[in-house]
């Protein structure tokens, strides 16, 4: 959701402690509308209409542009998800939440009428629930579920998320996919800044607005499912890189303490690029050992240096800038074929 923001140059997402709420608008399909939706001029009038108006994609692209046109100077600010659906976000305007809530109803209940003028086709909406900036992409997933509902109540409603519980209940907040990409990447690429920046994104955004022990957990399973992925992956094992950190899962207790949550992930990153260090170097002076040891098997032979690449499975610019490093030239001829 954040990425998404950034994409369309909008700032609402960048206060952590404004509440927010994503409402998923869908046009129904079309074979299963409901016959008393649309009006018998409305339904004569849409036979007549150019084949392209009816096509999928353009009443998704003409849906969003509706949405937007309706809520502009709101705040709210929409885009079409992976699914042609549009997604809104709506920032709080530090009004009373219920009456907010209500606002946004009411909204989209006219918005349903514009649709139906302006498309002849019925379009649901599933609302999530209000959220801070953490939990935006939670309130995203929890307006896809309710507009699923649609299949069982009918078309041209406005849903909103419920638990099915006998009350309200808080849900633990999880990095979207965006962060843990981006996590792995500086991984495999040894970035240590931007790795410790993007454990402090977690923290905050997942950790810090956390009101218990149960709800904090969650997050702290996912940062060391991914760690533990990330290095078996590698081939590697926890208990060579990281045992100590990664063993602290086992005391919930110390790490359901919010304070020592950014720490314990920050030494984990470390001791995960240290080792990745260490293989490096590790592997780099095999391979000169291999170099080396082919070089001293052929001194009295004419061996080029794409044969020794290919012996080794490199390519012979690196076995070059290796040989060179060691300086190890005059104890043989090396040329190109």
């Amino acid at each position: 959701m954040e990425k998404a923001a950034d994409e369309f140059m909008l700032a609402p997402l960048s206060e952590p402690d404004r509440l927010y709420l994503v409402a998923v608008v869908d046009l129904d399909p079309a074979a299963e509308s409901p016959s008393g939706s649309i009006s018998a001029s409305a339904e004569t009038e849409m036979e007549r209409e150019p084949d392209k108006e009816r096509d999928p994609q353009w009443l998704q692209s003409s849906l969003h542009t509706l949405v937007a046109a309706y809520f502009e100077g709101s705040g709210c600010f929409s885009f079409m998800d992976e699914n042609g659906a549009t997604v809104a976000v709506f920032p709080g305007a530090g009004e009373d939440e219920e009456q907010w809530l209500y606002r946004i109803n009411m909204g989209i209940v006219k918005l349903q009428e514009v649709v139906l003028d302006c498309l002849k086709a019925t379009a649901s909406a599933g609302i999530g629930r209000p959220a801070k900036r953490g939990g935006v992409h939670v309130s995203y997933r929890q307006a896809k579920s309710a507009l699923l509902e649609r299949y069982m109540y009918g078309h041209n409603l406005v849903i909103p998320f419920e638990n099915g519980g006998a009350g309200p209940k808080e849900e633990a907040l999880l990095p979207d996919a965006e962060l843990e990409r981006r996590l792995l990447l500086s991984l495999e690429s040894g970035d240590a800044a931007k790795a410790h920046q993007l454990v402090m994104q977690w923290y905050k955004s997942c950790c810090e607005p956390a009101s218990s022990a149960e709800l904090l957990l969650e997050p702290v399973l996912f940062m060391h499912s991914l760690l533990t992925r990330y290095i078996h992956a590698q081939g590697w094992s926890v208990r060579g890189v990281a045992a100590q950190e990664l063993a602290a899962i086992r005391d919930p207790d110390e790490l359901a303490r919010q304070e020592h949550l950014a720490a314990w992930a920050g030494r984990a990153i470390d001791k995960i690029l240290a080792y990745a260090d260490k293989q490096r170097v590790s592997k780099r002076h095999r391979f000169i050992d291999e170099l080396m040891a082919i070089v001293e098997q052929s001194l009295d032979q004419d061996i080029g240096l794409h044969e020794i690449a290919d012996r080794l499975y490199v390519s012979p610019p690196v076995s070059q800038q290796i040989v060179q490093e060691r300086n190890q030239n005059d104890l043989f001829r090396l040329y190109s074929r």
